[in-house]
């Protein structure tokens, strides 16, 4: 995992191996929390990290049945 410091409009760039671009900037922390703005090509799915594991979850379940 790459960690990284960025202040408030701090921008992250993202390139995927075809080349497209997504950026990801910090609008706004505090109280342990942060608001990301994430600027990506349409097709790219963002999903939060828990909605990712209860989706995941999910598929599981109905692949038990």
């Amino acid at each position: 995992m790459l960690v990284l410091t960025v202040r408030d409009d701090g921008r992250v760039l993202l390139t995927d191996k075809d080349g497209r671009v997504s950026t990801v900037t910090l609008i706004r922390a505090w109280d342990g929390k942060a608001k990301l703005g994430i600027d990506a090509p349409r097709d790219v799915e963002i999903l939060r990290g828990e909605v990712a594991a209860k989706l995941q979850h999910d598929e599981q379940r109905v692949g038990e049945r």
